[in-house]
């Protein structure tokens, strides 16, 4: 019964996350797993209904448990990196914050994305000193560049106009992290990215990446009923990361 109440939570969380939340990346995990339970009710039913024709079968029990145990470590070890930077603190008066576009980092919803300016917006408040890059290119949903709403709405919430710098040269988010670096005064200048807290560990990553020796975190509060989908897609993209080297 344990493992159709999980089918049908995963069913149910796959629906939620792909039709209300509006996600599209790896929403299909879910109904993966759902399937996955799914068999696993079918196999323990059909190991008390027949246990005659299951006994040859420890062999491949004892595979799929060792297997399961390596790859739960696997993913527990990833998960407690992740969640080390989400609970990350930001320092104070970092000269430069950096807020990449909508989709240089994860598929985030647009609540997220706002989420985003409106952390960069109490972090400039708080630190009168700090300038923030803004970046991003023509979104077709809001009729303008991305960088130019960021601009209209920290402008709406009393952000000067000369704390904000422009990157809207860069066609990547390689390109875009190395000339933001140039612009905040390069490598060893700290500079904070504004992420959604579910991917501030990776952001951190790929910067860091690009030559970013001083990058420091500025988590951004998600969708609470979201962050298991959230921590999940992740946990897949750094190992995705990781096994092709990026």
């Amino acid at each position: 019964m344990l493992w159709i109440i999980l089918s049908v939570i995963c069913a149910a969380y796959y629906a939620a996350v792909r039709y209300v939340a509006q996600a599209q990346q790896l929403t299909g995990i879910w109904l993966v797993l759902a399937v996955l339970f799914l068999l696993l009710f079918f196999y323990g039913w059909y190991r008390k209904t027949h246990p005659e024709k299951t006994k040859s079968h420890l062999r491949v029990r004892t595979f799929c448990i060792t297997t399961g145990v390596l790859v739960v470590l696997m993913v527990g070890v990833v998960a407690w990196r992740i969640l080390m930077d989400m609970w990350s603190s930001p320092e104070n008066s970092i000269p430069h914050i950096l807020l990449l576009n909508q989709s240089d980092i994860a598929a985030e919803t647009d609540e997220e994305w706002e989420a985003r300016l409106d952390e960069a917006v109490r972090y400039l408040k708080a630190n009168e000193s700090t300038r923030v890059i803004i970046s991003g290119g023509w979104d077709s949903a809001r009729g303008a560049s991305e960088a130019h709403v960021m601009y209209g709405y920290l402008l709406e919430h009393d952000i000067a106009g000369n704390r904000i710098l422009w990157e809207i040269r860069s066609e990547t988010t390689k390109e875009n992290l190395d000339l933001a670096r140039a612009m905040a005064g390069g490598d060893r200048q700290s500079v904070g990215i504004v992420s959604s807290d579910y991917s501030m560990y990776r952001t951190l990553r790929i910067a860091r990446n690009r030559g970013y020796i001083h990058a420091e975190p500025i988590p951004t509060p998600t969708t609470p009923w979201l962050y298991p989908h959230r921590i999940v897609q992740e946990i897949l993209q750094v190992l995705y990361d990781k096994f092709f080297g990026i």
